[in-house]
């Protein structure tokens, strides 16, 4: 005859109690993390919306109600950067094609042989066998 374990409540609820405070650190860890890597960024495009005329009276951080998108103009426009995002994506879009297709290819040759553990002579499945037999 099995025995079965019983708890008391009150085991229970300080577990219960365990698990909601190491969810609520993990929780504010998450946030503390997200807030660190996330201040930087907004500085950044904060900062890249300001001309540097207010950046040097003012500083990174003072607010301004003078938001403009010329430093984006004047880069897109002045510099090269249209050419470079051009050359960006025809590079990125054919490499991630082939990607994907070599790994659906890999994929379906996975599924469909099923490789299972080496024999024990050292070799693998042999070309055309399904290695579901421990005979090929």
């Amino acid at each position: 005859m099995s025995e079965i374990a019983l708890t008391r409540p009150a085991e229970t609820a300080i577990a219960g109690e365990r698990s909601r405070a190491s969810k609520a650190s993990l929780v504010a860890l998450l946030l503390a993390f997200a807030v660190v890597f996330l201040v930087p960024c907004l500085g950044v495009l904060y900062t890249s919306l300001k001309s540097d005329a207010e950046i040097a009276a003012n500083g990174l951080w003072a607010p301004t109600g003078n938001l403009t998108l010329d430093n984006y103009l004047q880069a897109f426009s002045v510099g090269s950067t249209g050419r470079y995002l051009l050359n960006s994506v025809l590079v990125t879009v054919p490499a991630t094609a082939v990607s994907v297709a070599l790994g659906t290819l890999a994929g379906y040759a996975i599924a469909v042989l099923r490789p299972g553990p080496a024999s024990s002579s050292g070799s693998s499945c042999s070309p055309g066998c399904s290695c579901r037999r421990r005979s090929c």
